[in-house]
């Protein structure tokens, strides 16, 4: 078996080549990586919410009551008092009370709530009933 040097062995060299510029890049971005980690850290999503929409009683179509009556007196505005637009209030609630709702559902119930012509506001009434009530006691 004869060996062949390395200097004619075009093959190795492209390979040897290919091995220094790979560890180039790999040292370059370590280098990047103990410099700036923050580029590197993965962002993770948010928590998710501990509180939780009670659906045993009330259903989505009450909650899109609630956002639509809070939207439709502006009580929701954002930093620089502009009223925030029925879809983002639908997303912040649906995140915080971990009840997936989808904008066209939310958009399809809304125009419901709307168009009823007896009892528009059962579920609000429901709350100021249970608001009104005297027996209940309040923490001071």
């Amino acid at each position: 078996m004869e060996s062949i040097p390395a200097k004619k062995n075009v093959e190795l060299r492209q390979c040897i080549k290919r091995a220094r510029a790979n560890l180039r890049t790999c040292i370059a971005q370590n280098e990047k990586r103990i410099i700036y980690p923050e580029l590197f850290s993965q962002t993770s999503a948010p928590p998710p919410s501990p509180l939780h929409w009670n659906s045993d009683k009330f259903s989505k179509r009450d909650l899109i009551e609630l956002i639509t009556a809070l939207e439709n007196a502006n009580v929701i505005i954002d930093e620089v008092g502009k009223p925030i637009p029925f879809t983002h209030i639908v997303e912040q609630f649906s995140h915080l009370l971990n009840v997936p709702i989808s904008s066209k559902y939310a958009f399809k119930e809304r125009d419901y709530i709307l168009n009823i012509k007896y009892r528009t506001t059962a579920f609000l009434d429901q709350i100021s009933a249970s608001l009104l009530k005297k027996d209940v006691k309040r923490p001071r």
